[in-house]
């Protein structure tokens, strides 16, 4: 990669940007700019942003891409770099509204692009193509008394990062409830079988349909509950899963990065697809740790320069709240500090500590008043 490349993130408020910045820190020829529409957030901090800036809350799109054009011509910008769907859908829809579109890193066309984050498109998409799904059905709360088959999972067609409003309806009484919680919700629903197994994720960049870097990871540790964000994982490779997840991205015709959850059935044997994350993910920092920078090799792909990649090695990884609740039920493991250094975010957070400081007063703030008497 040629001496400094100058990287805007133009949609900083994103909670994925402490995983991409940290990705992007282990390359030294990069310069990174965030563009936010929040004034104060962690990652302002971090010293690996080289300028933070803020521009309020835009609703009219062009508005917003007026803002990038003024960053990049502002800190000469090479490449633009979106890292989560809003950002991503807006500048692919707008793209020709930037002065500079070919500085904007590749990504799949808008068509497909608005079925990979639709739940129930991509399951009519999958259905068209053959690729293997659970049984999903719509929701029409008009006609809520049609026969349904217990258990089974809802979830919001769009938008379930983290586990959100996602729910396990086992029986008639937990449909009822969640009928009336949500019969009058504007949020479109649909439902898919409930599939005992595994979870999966295959985690991808592609150039029109093809794979180019992947890296596939096992949930062994969650959150709040199963559907929550995965905190520990186990990365290894999986040749079933890799073909699946190239099949479903050839009929997409995929460019850019993707993360597609995937369950393991046991009743037949089979890997389906859930859904597709068209974003940077969570669990990015693991995919680092396994060998793979995924957002440094989006850049060295648009930008046509060849980097050398083995393949990604076979590790468990633990985020931040994954490791805590490893040391609270083994104390023991707070000694295996090469694991803890090498597998986990630590050593990211001790090398740049402003961020985690920041979160601390600021999640804790009203308590540290009281305590010196403010308020």
């Amino acid at each position: 990669m040629r001496q400094t490349i100058s990287v805007l993130i133009p949609d900083g408020e994103s909670h994925m940007l402490i995983f991409v910045v940290n990705s992007l820190s282990n390359i030294p020829q990069l310069k990174i700019y965030v563009m936010s529409e929040k004034p104060d957030i962690a990652m302002r901090y971090s010293r690996h942003v080289h300028n933070y800036s803020y521009y309020p809350l835009e609703l009219e799109p062009r508005k917003w891409i007026e803002n990038i054009n003024q960053e990049v011509e502002r800190h000469s910008i090479d490449i633009i770099l979106p890292v989560f769907e809003t950002g991503i859908r807006k500048l692919i829809e707008y793209k020709d509204l930037l002065d500079f579109p070919e500085k904007l890193i590749s990504w799949v066309d808008l068509k497909n692009y608005d079925i990979a984050v639709d739940k129930w498109r991509l399951a009519l998409h999958m259905e068209k193509n053959g690729i293997p799904y659970p049984k999903t059905k719509l929701i029409c709360f008009e006609n809520v008394n049609d026969k349904m088959d217990y258990p089974f999972i809802v979830k919001p067609v769009t938008d379930t990062g983290g586990g959100r409003g996602v729910e396990l309806i086992a029986n008639y009484t937990d449909w009822e409830f969640f009928i009336s919680k949500n019969a009058q919700d504007e949020v479109k629903y649909l439902s898919q079988e409930f599939i005992m197994g595994s979870d999966y994720c295959c985690n991808v960049l592609c150039k029109e349909g093809k794979i180019l870097y992947y890296t596939i990871q096992r949930g062994i540790l969650w959150g709040r509950n199963r559907f929550s964000a995965q905190t520990g994982y186990i990365f290894q490779d999986k040749q079933e899963i890799l073909g699946l997840t190239e099949d479903l991205m050839k009929s997409l015709n995929w460019s850019g990065v993707a993360c597609v959850d995937i369950r393991y059935d046991n009743s037949d044997d089979t890997f389906k697809v859930l859904e597709i994350n068209a974003r940077y993910w969570r669990s990015l920092m693991g995919s680092l740790s396994a060998g793979i920078n995924f957002p440094y090799l989006s850049i060295a792909q648009h930008l046509n320069q060849n980097v050398e990649v083995g393949e990604f090695k076979t590790i468990k990884y633990l985020n931040l709240k994954g490791l805590v609740s490893s040391v609270v039920e083994n104390p023991f493991m707070i000694f295996k500090m090469g694991f803890i250094w090498n597998n986990t975010p630590l050593k990211y957070a001790l090398k740049d500590p402003l961020p985690m400081i920041y979160k601390f007063f600021w999640r804790n703030k009203n308590l540290l008043l009281k305590r010196f008497g403010r308020i």
